[in-house]
């Protein structure tokens, strides 16, 4: 069965791969945010021009001392608007031996995972420290958001205790 899923997971994964997904480019931003007590909530506001101005403000958890904090917006491109309720997923890194290869994967019921909002936003909290892949995930494919010069997929670094926001991510999907 597990041998069964990894397979799965690995077309979903070349699939994926074949897409067009990239990080947009301007005007988004990044910020990572520094909170010193649990009882504080940050709010990020957009910048009032250009595409990211269709984002609202938006509020933010503390993340807990031991975890951190995910958060952005997606956005399609061939929509002009945000993709309806995805699941978005920090997926893992399985290395295969021998060599530096490796694939990508997420457990649906184990990978830190959100779903956007009608407005295209997602958080993820409690996640722990470590460097992830973005994924979005439907039901019927996924697909692996790649870093602005698109050789590589996009890594999340997370640190116990701050919030990445990524800002905004700009997908040529569905």
């Amino acid at each position: 069965m597990l041998r069964y899923f990894l397979f799965c997971l690995l077309i979903l994964f070349i699939t994926g791969c074949n897409s067009s997904v990239t990080v947009g480019q301007s005007p988004t931003y990044t910020t990572v945010i520094k909170t010193g007590s649990p009882n504080l909530q940050e709010t990020i506001s957009p910048p009032e021009s250009g595409p990211t101005a269709i984002i609202p403000t938006r509020t933010i958890p503390v993340p807990k001392k031991e975890t951190g904090v995910v958060t952005g917006v997606l956005h399609s491109i061939p929509l002009d608007s945000a993709p309806p309720k995805v699941a978005i997923y920090l997926g893992e890194y399985m290395y295969l031996t021998p060599g530096p290869d490796y694939m990508l994967t997420i457990r649906q019921m184990g990978s830190s995972n959100a779903t956007t909002d009608e407005n295209g936003h997602f958080v993820i909290d409690d996640v722990p420290s470590g460097d992830y892949p973005l994924i979005v995930w439907t039901p019927f494919t996924s697909y692996v958001i790649n870093a602005e010069n698109g050789d590589k997929e996009l890594i999340v670094h997370v640190e116990a205790g701050e919030v990445m926001d990524l800002g905004l991510i700009e997908i040529n999907w569905p």
